[in-house]
């Protein structure tokens, strides 16, 4: 619970008293249906920080030689994702 309140207390000070829009992301997950409970997560979020943008890429597909672990990716899938990201946004 204290990581809740410190996140809350970042959002407050740090972002809406600075004019600072943070944007919270979720990178890939190797076999993120198997690992996570997506819908978990995002009810959990949506209480914690209902007015903080969000962006989840958890499902975005990658080969399995893109990853280190289940929740990390290697340095060429890191690499890809990077790529993705400076295009797209």
């Amino acid at each position: 619970m204290c990581l809740v309140l410190l996140l809350r207390r970042i959002v407050r000070i740090f972002c809406n008293e600075k004019e600072v829009k943070l944007i919270l992301f979720n990178t890939p997950v190797y076999q993120v249906d198997k690992y996570t409970d997506q819908a978990k997560f995002d009810s959990l979020r949506i209480a914690i920080l209902p007015d903080v943008d969000y962006m989840d890429f958890s499902d975005f597909l990658l080969p399995d030689s893109c990853y280190g672990d289940i929740g990390h990716l290697n340095y060429h899938g890191a690499e890809i994702f990077s790529e993705y990201l400076q295009h797209n946004f």
